[in-house]
């Protein structure tokens, strides 16, 4: 997988190729992926417009490719639904850097319809169990961004679907 430049990808099939890839490789050890989701799209999408959530996307695809240019790919897989893969570059030691990066970016960002963005992510890598598959990160990844999801909608005290 070349990830000299990230690559923002909204077709499910190239998605879907990217992770044939990882099943080609000798050892999932360099392996990370990252789920990704926004927060409140429903809520934008009923509240303001169907617009305003396209902007939200737009602005996710857009923060996402920017913050994991050079080190991974990024995909759009369904409605707000990402995901980052990166096969050596991305790493525990270097998470933390990139994650603060694109909370920034993600703050600083302000839309035409919608104020900010938020997004809700987690990360899983091969080198944690050894013996993983790639779909069993996928579904470590998942897992890990539902928890952010929960922690940011108890935060803000708002229910997940939209409610106030």
């Amino acid at each position: 997988m070349d990830e000299g430049v990230a690559v923002f990808d909204d077709n499910r099939r190239s998605f879907e190729e990217a992770v044939n890839e990882i099943h080609r490789l000798d050892s999932l050890a360099g392996v990370a992926v990252g789920s990704v989701d926004l927060n409140g799209l429903k809520a934008t999408n009923d509240n303001i417009c169907h617009a305003a959530g396209d902007e939200l996307i737009r602005a996710a695809a857009s923060v996402l490719s920017e913050t994991f240019r050079n080190v991974a790919k990024v995909y759009r897989t369904g409605g707000d639904e990402f995901y980052v893969l990166s096969t050596s570059s991305v790493t525990p030691e270097n998470l933390a850097a990139l994650t603060d990066r694109l909370d920034e970016a993600a703050a600083a960002w302000r839309g035409k319809m919608v104020e900010n963005l938020s997004l809700s992510y987690g990360f899983a890598f091969g080198r944690e169990e050894p013996e993983t598959t790639v779909e069993q990160l996928l579904i470590l990844a998942d897992k890990r961004m539902y928890v952010s999801k929960r922690r940011y909608y108890d935060s803000q005290e708002l229910d997940r679907r939209g409610s106030y």
